[in-house]
């Protein structure tokens, strides 16, 4: 089986991070007209990253470094969803 075929969602979400890095670079090289849909694209990358990060961390999958760090079974949902921007990581990204 194709490797990218074999992605799972933590993975998907880090490779959108990059996308959106990717598309920040590029915002600098393109056209006036071409920008403000660049500008969608990578909200909508960052957006989708922070969505999954809180998924993530709802559903408690540990095995996502981040989420195994900063969480806990034992939390209830809502301190597990505002866990989600409590350590460096999460804050920067909701920041972004």
């Amino acid at each position: 089986m194709n490797h990218f075929m074999s992605l799972q969602l933590p993975e998907i979400a880090n490779v959108a991070l990059m996308l959106a890095l990717f598309v920040a670079v590029i915002q600098v090289f393109v056209p006036k007209n071409l920008a403000r849909a660049n500008v969608y694209l990578m909200t909508s990358l960052i957006l989708f990253s922070y969505v999954c990060l809180t998924y993530f961390f709802i559903t408690n999958d540990f095995s996502v470094l981040y989420v195994a760090e900063n969480s806990s079974r034992q939390l209830p949902w809502w301190y597990r969803w505002c866990a989600v921007w409590g350590a460096h990581e999460g804050s920067m990204l909701l920041w972004v």
